[in-house]
């Protein structure tokens, strides 16, 4: 008999199971059940890891926001485009250099890029049939993005320290992460889905890389810089300050805030006074550089942008019709062949 003044577990599993065989029989099949379904999805998710690029040569870094879900085709399209860009060689359509800085290693060949895959999540899961794609991709490598940890090597280790990074903005966490990968390793970091159409190299000396809005100002999507760039230590003291609730009333987003570390950094006023002094090897790129594809409708446009990107609803991406038409309106198999392909014969199949 069991004892006890209040219901236990032990207590209702011995009422449930008492003198009744097939009771058991009922629990033990449900638990059989959920053990079957536990290890299958085990088996089939992918568990990613912690770890931090090396700054030699500087990589290709891609970070979506933390609330993004599954992976979409023009995401795994975005990486892919980056290995492409890189294997082509592409000097003469370098971004960064105009095609008379491009970097050498031995026997004269380009150095390769690394292409780094940033997630918030420990795993992906079997559905996420995209994000599994990825992992399949050459010269691709996929990590865990752990805040606290990248954060702490840092100038903003005082964000690392402090509990609930849920509680604060999405725009500064996402801001945060992108600034201590950089910090870290130097290099580009763009969010998944940016699909880059040329090489966006940048080398160990200090360097920035940044996309100009219409009006003054700059668009945070585009981040890219050396190690420990000022730039970087500019945007890290307007974090930390955030966090404290120290920041201008008017940094309200990652723009506002990335455009503020510029000209303090830079020692300007306008973004159109770059480069200047204090960053004497700055490329902004012009607006028109960075293409939204939902937002026209002339495919033409494409041809003189340096990124594309497609804005709104990501899931409406994980809808094989709709991604379809959008890689066939823009011809992106010229940038990434392997997931066009993919998705191609997925779109088939599935009518």
């Amino acid at each position: 008999m069991i004892f006890g003044p209040r219901p236990t577990l032990g207590w209702l599993g011995y009422l449930l199971l008492k003198g009744s065989w097939w009771r058991l029989a009922v629990l033990l099949s449900f638990l059989s059940v959920i053990t079957v379904f536990l290890v299958h999805r085990g088996q089939n998710s992918v568990t990613l890891q912690h770890s931090v690029p090396s700054p030699f040569s500087p990589p290709v870094m891609f970070l979506p926001p933390p609330s993004h879900s599954y992976m979409t085709p023009l995401d795994v399209c975005s990486v892919e485009a980056a290995v492409e860009a890189d294997e082509d060689g592409g000097a003469s359509r370098d971004v960064l250099s105009g095609g008379e800085d491009w970097k050498l290693g031995r026997g004269g060949y380009p150095v390769r890029r690394q292409v780094y895959v940033f997630l918030w999540g420990s795993s992906m899961g079997p559905g996420d049939v995209w994000g599994r794609w990825v992992t399949r991709l050459p010269k691709v490598t996929v990590n865990l993005l752990d805040v606290p940890r990248t954060v702490s090597r840092t100038p903003i280790k005082g964000l690392a320290k402090l509990i609930g990074w849920t509680t604060y903005p999405e725009w500064m966490t996402w801001m945060a992460a992108r600034v201590a990968l950089l910090w870290a390793a130097g290099g580009v970091v763009l969010p998944l889905g940016m699909v880059p159409t040329r090489p966006l190299w940048l080398e160990t000396r200090p360097r920035v890389l940044l996309a100009a809005k219409e009006e003054d100002g700059v668009n945070s999507v585009v981040l890219g810089a050396s190690r420990h760039h000022p730039v970087l230590a500019a945007a890290a003291r307007l974090l930390e300050a955030g966090a404290e609730g120290k920041t201008p009333g008017y940094l309200t987003n990652a723009d506002e805030l990335l455009t503020e570390a510029v000209k303090a950094a830079c020692g300007v006023k306008t973004i159109d006074n770059l480069p200047s002094a204090n960053c004497t090897t700055t490329t902004v790129l012009a607006p028109g550089e960075v293409l939204d594809m939902a937002s026209t409708e002339d495919v033409r446009e494409a041809e003189g942008a340096s990124l594309l990107s497609a804005t709104g609803d990501p899931d409406h991406l994980l809808h094989l019709p709709n991604a379809q038409y959008l890689f066939l309106s823009y011809q992106l198999a010229r940038y990434c062949p392997k997931t066009a392909l993919q998705l191609d014969a997925m779109y088939r199949n599935s009518l």
